[in-house]
């Protein structure tokens, strides 16, 4: 079987249009049914940290004591969302927003890095599909906190590693890269 050869702008494309039709529906549930499936009390916690900064308390859980037992970029971008809006639920959805979008930036990340490393077209196809459909990345793009951001940012310096390199890392380079 001949491999057809695609350019890194299709699997581009096809990683992040078959992550958005997994995940959208899955984003557009009810939150009742996000929260029973996705999110952890530590979700709670760094929303409840942002809404503080938001209404002026800064980095405390309860407006008396200050706490660093967070993570601050995932908190900063949750701060606007109880700053535009009353509703509880908003910055929830924001949150989740937030990971997915970082959860299919690390599917399009990965699938380039794989294409690049076995320069097989189907097979690039098919790790694209799994790494989508994986059950523990769905938790993870789906919790609201920064797991996603540390895959993407993870994926993201081996990506730049293997462009510096000017070839593909070799598997003990990436298990070396954590």
């Amino acid at each position: 079987m001949k491999n057809i050869k695609f350019n890194e702008s299709f699997f581009i494309i096809f990683s992040a249009l078959a992550s958005l039709i997994l995940f959208l529906p899955i984003f557009l549930q009810d939150i009742v049914y996000l929260d029973r499936i996705f999110l952890p009390d530590d979700t709670y916690y760094t929303l409840t940290i942002a809404r503080n900064i938001a209404n002026g308390c800064g980095a405390s859980i309860d407006c008396i004591n200050k706490t660093s037992g967070f993570q601050p970029l995932i908190t900063l971008f949750s701060i606007p969302a109880f700053l535009l809006t009353d509703n509880l639920y908003t910055p929830i959805k924001v949150a989740i927003g937030f990971s997915a979008i970082f959860g299919i930036l690390t599917n399009v990340v990965m699938t380039l890095v794989y294409y690049k490393h076995t320069k097989n077209t189907v097979l690039s196809i098919i790790f694209g599909v799994f790494l989508i459909a994986f059950h523990n990345n769905i938790l993870n793009y789906f919790n609201g906190l920064e797991t996603s951001l540390a895959m993407f940012m993870g994926s993201l310096l081996i990506f730049m590693l293997q462009k510096y390199y000017g070839r593909s890392l070799s598997r003990v380079h990436i298990l070396a890269l954590g």
